[in-house]
């Protein structure tokens, strides 16, 4: 594992039950609950045959989803790339 993701488990676990997020519509998600649904992600993407440093394109709302696939792009030490929700679906594709 490399140091950074040591730093962000030591602080995820340091403040596991801390509201981290809160969605627009009042649903709060903890320390413990983001990091857990990011390794969730990771492992699932890992059990996909996603290698380290493959990039994932994430298309999604601004909501605490996007937050935990951007984190556990670095949990598995996957290339994040948003995409931005407004563009063509041409453009998307490509």
């Amino acid at each position: 594992m490399s140091k950074i993701y040591r730093q962000f488990e030591q602080r995820f676990q340091d403040s596991f039950d801390q509201v981290f997020s809160e969605a627009c519509d009042g649903q709060a998600f903890t320390d413990g609950q983001v990091w857990a649904f990011a390794q969730n992600i990771a492992d699932d993407w890992e059990s996909e045959g996603l290698n380290p440093g493959e990039p994932v394109a994430l298309l999604l709302p601004n909501h605490p989803a996007f937050l935990c696939s951007y984190l556990a792009c670095m949990i598995g030490g996957y290339l994040a790339c948003p995409v931005v929700d407004t563009l063509l679906p041409k453009d998307i594709d490509r």
